[in-house]
């Protein structure tokens, strides 16, 4: 049987920092991509403005939408939430709308809100625990 000798301790030293830093690393990494990341288009041909999108514990205020154009964003509710939609379309008329989902905080995933410019609302949502 083959002598078998103990691991230096230089080795160990110089080996224990980077498992640190790869700990830390992950872990930051799960804390960052915890919430729903909530992306709104414009499908319409003229803009949008004033776009708001409420959640428990929070805001994403966007004040102009082009046509064509989407904006992200990373959100995480403070208590049990659904969304709500407010914005102005190129003739002034504002609307608001409720977006059926759920989420709780430590939820994740995302939802992707269509606008048409016209009023129309339509979302798709993939969140999960």
């Amino acid at each position: 049987m083959p002598a078998t000798r103990p691991i230096p301790r230089r080795t160990v030293f110089l080996a224990a920092p980077p498992l640190a830093l790869l700990l830390v690393g992950c872990s930051a990494r799960a804390i960052v991509e915890q919430g729903i990341v909530v992306s709104v288009t414009n499908t319409g041909t003229a803009p949008i403005s004033a776009v708001a999108v409420a959640y428990t514990g929070g805001m994403v205020r966007v004040p102009t939408l082009a046509p064509g154009a989407a904006h992200h964003a990373r959100i995480a509710a403070t208590s049990d939430s659904h969304l709500d939609l407010d914005f102005t379309d190129a003739t002034g008329r504002v609307y608001t709308q409720v977006i059926g989902v759920y989420f709780e905080p430590g939820y994740t995933g995302s939802v992707a809100i269509l606008v048409d410019g016209a009023g129309g609302v339509t979302w798709r949502d993939h969140i999960r625990l």
